[in-house]
């Protein structure tokens, strides 16, 4: 089963304290390379038939969106997988590993030439929306770092798909 909780405005992103984490990490702030080159795209166009500078245009949306992915913040502890709230989002989640069914490893260009890819935990295949680790290095490594552990505490063996 899945846990939400709700995060307060003075509380900070981290994982539960009474968890030993056994990998942490965030997402990279290349998750957002297709949104970046837009923007640049955008204010070259505004540049070109406005007026005005192209990087002035541009550097605030490209820097709320690298703040955004470094928010994303991932904790794999004994037992579970904790996911923090992104910035603009007040929502976490946490994951014991008993639920994880499956988990499918995005490995996609031009992220995969980078060792960077998405994992999404499938907890209950009849659900559209899944929780996700996005952009994260080394995810078939960590994949399976995931399922080991799960596996010493007696869940069933899951499979990973790459897609």
């Amino acid at each position: 089963m899945l846990r939400y909780s709700r995060m307060h405005g003075n509380s900070k992103n981290t994982a539960p304290v009474d968890k030993r984490p056994r990998w942490e990490g965030r997402s990279s702030p290349l998750l957002y390379l297709y949104t970046y080159l837009g923007f640049l795209l955008i204010a070259f166009l505004v540049q070109r038939f406005v007026g005005g500078h192209m990087l002035a245009y541009a550097t605030p949306a490209v820097v709320y969106y690298i703040l955004k992915a470094r928010s994303m913040r991932y904790v794999v502890s004994d037992r579970e997988v904790y996911f923090s709230p992104s910035l603009g989002d007040a929502e976490t989640i946490t994951v014991p590993f008993s639920d994880i069914q499956e988990i499918q490893v995005v490995d996609r260009q031009p992220w995969k030439s980078l060792r960077l890819g998405t994992l999404i935990f499938i907890t209950n295949p009849e659900d559209d929306l899944h929780p996700c680790m996005k952009c994260v290095k080394e995810p078939h490594k960590l994949a399976h770092s995931i399922r080991r552990s799960a596996q010493a505490l007696g869940a069933p063996r899951f499979p990973i798909e790459t897609i």
